[in-house]
């Protein structure tokens, strides 16, 4: 077998498994969530044969979602402390990454032309995003905070 084989088929079977990853997770997830309804259908059939009173909890089709629930003060004030936490990770992981890719491509201590820092704004500008966000959100939660409280601006 020619040495040169493999590199051409790695080329393609790399980039190809990593667009089966997430397709085999929707499949995966699917299969899962037919298998829980095909159980619940067989249970509710299993107390219909038996004459016993089907549990509310079975017909329910979707829990409640939580999400759709009115957040409580704490989790307000929990989203709003991450948000800070993933704007300071972003802005850290954007500054390291620009850097530690100018550092490397220096030769001699003179830059070689290889533009790849910039790929460090990318974090960088979604980690100010955040922070803008943060800002906006932290001024609300305040607000809605002291409308509680009975105290006016």
């Amino acid at each position: 077998m020619d040495k040169n084989f493999w590199p051409p088929i790695l080329a393609l079977a790399i980039p190809l498994l990593a667009l089966l990853i997430p397709m085999a997770y929707i499949v995966f997830r699917f299969v899962l969530q037919s298998r829980k309804a095909q159980l619940t259908h067989e249970t509710i059939r299993h107390f219909a044969q038996l004459g016993q009173p089907i549990p509310p909890e079975l017909l329910q089709q979707d829990p409640p979602s939580a999400a759709l629930a009115a957040p409580t003060p704490e989790q307000k004030t929990e989203r709003v402390a991450s948000l800070l936490r993933k704007a300071v990770l972003a802005i850290c992981s954007g500054l390291g990454l620009g850097l530690v890719v100018y550092w490397v491509n220096l030769d001699h201590g003179e830059f070689n032309g290889f533009h790849g820092w910039a790929w460090g704004l990318l974090p960088f500008i979604l980690g100010l995003g955040w922070l803008f966000l943060w800002v906006a959100e932290s001024r609300q939660l305040r607000h809605e905070q002291a409308l509680a409280r009975g105290e006016s601006d």
